[in-house]
C-alpha cells in the first residue's frame, strides 16, 4: 500500500477541512500630500475621513528617503468665520516602518460652509521641528457625540465632551467588538482622555421588540478608550445605546443606529 508524502498529506487535509480565513488588509488611499523645504507628507486612509473615531495613515520622506526617526504629533483645526477649534487626538502616533505612522482622532463635526479642517502634522527630527499642513474634508458619519454636563460644584458651568462608537472590525451576525472613545474639551484646542467613566450598553431590535444577551459593556483599556462585545443576533435594524457615568452619576445617554 503507498503512502502520501507528508506534504500530500497536509495538502489533502487542507482541502478537505474548513475553509481557513485570510485577513485582508484594506487598502490606502491617498487623501493629501505637502512638502516643507525637504520635508514630504502623504496623508492616507483606508476610507473618506468622517465624523467619529477616524485612523489615517502618514507617510514621510526627506529627500524621497523614508523617515524612520521622527516623533510625530497630529494637530486637526476646524477654521470657522468667528472661531478655530480642535478635536481628541487618540492616543500617540505609532511608526509602523518605512517611514508610514499611523494615528488616529475623533472629528466631532463634519465640514460645511461653516467650517473647514486642515491637518497638521508636527514633524521632530534631532531637536528640529517641522510642520505640515494638509486640507482634508470631513463627512457625517454618525458614530460620535458631543454633549456637555453641569459642574456639581458649579452648575452654571458646562463641562464639554466628545464621544465615539466604532466596530473595529466592522459589524456581522453574532458577537462584534465595540470600541468607545470619551474626551473633555479642556479648551478650544485642547481634549484630553477621560478615563473616569462607566458604560452601559444595551443593543435592541425595536422592530421585533428584542434585545440580545451576552453583551459586555465597554471597560476602560487605555487612556479614553474603552472595549466591549456586542451581540448582534440577527440581520435587520439594531439600537444600541450607550449610557455613560461617572462617580454614579449620569453624564449622557445617547442610541447608535447598525444596520446588519
Amino acid at each position: 500500500m503507498r503512502r502520501l508524502s507528508p506534504l500530500l498529506t497536509a495538502l489533502f487535509l487542507a482541502a478537505c477541512g474548513p475553509a481557513i480565513e485570510v485577513p485582508v488588509t484594506p487598502s490606502r488611499t491617498t487623501l493629501s500630500t505637502a512638502t516643507v523645504d525637504t520635508l514630504s507628507g502623504e496623508l492616507s486612509s483606508t476610507a473618506a475621513l468622517t465624523t467619529g473615531l477616524t485612523t489615517v495613515w502618514l507617510k514621510l520622506s526627506e529627500n524621497g528617503a523614508p523617515i524612520t526617526d521622527a516623533t510625530l504629533t497630529l494637530l486637526p483645526v476646524m477654521t470657522m468665520p468667528t472661531k478655530a477649534h480642535a478635536c481628541p487626538v487618540v492616543g500617540e502616533v505609532v511608526h509602523e516602518g518605512d517611514g508610514v505612522y499611523r494615528g488616529q482622532l475623533v472629528f466631532q463635526m463634519a465640514s460645511a460652509d461653516m467650517g473647514t479642517w486642515s491637518l497638521g502634522a508636527k514633524v521632530v527630527r534631532g531637536g528640529v521641528e517641522k510642520k505640515l499642513s494638509f486640507d482634508v474634508v470631513v463627512g457625517d458619519g454618525g458614530l460620535v457625540h458631543a454633549f456637555t454636563v453641569a459642574d456639581p460644584m458649579n452648575p452654571a458651568m458646562l463641562k464639554k465632551y466628545v464621544l465615539s462608537v466604532s466596530f473595529p472590525n466592522g459589524t456581522k451576525v453574532g458577537m462584534n467588538p465595540v470600541l468607545v472613545t470619551l474626551h473633555r474639551m479642556q479648551d478650544m484646542m485642547t481634549f484630553p482622555a477621560f478615563d473616569e467613566a462607566a458604560f452601559e450598553m444595551v443593543p435592541e431590535m425595536p422592530a421585533h421588540g428584542h434585545g440580545s444577551s451576552n453583551n459586555v459593556s465597554p471597560t476602560l483599556v487605555a487612556p479614553g478608550r474603552y472595549e466591549g462585545q456586542v451581540n448582534f443576533t440577527m440581520p435587520g435594524e439594531w439600537k444600541t445605546t450607550f449610557t455613560a457615568k461617572a462617580a454614579g452619576e449620569l453624564m449622557t445617554t445617547k442610541a447608535f443606529d447598525t444596520t446588519l
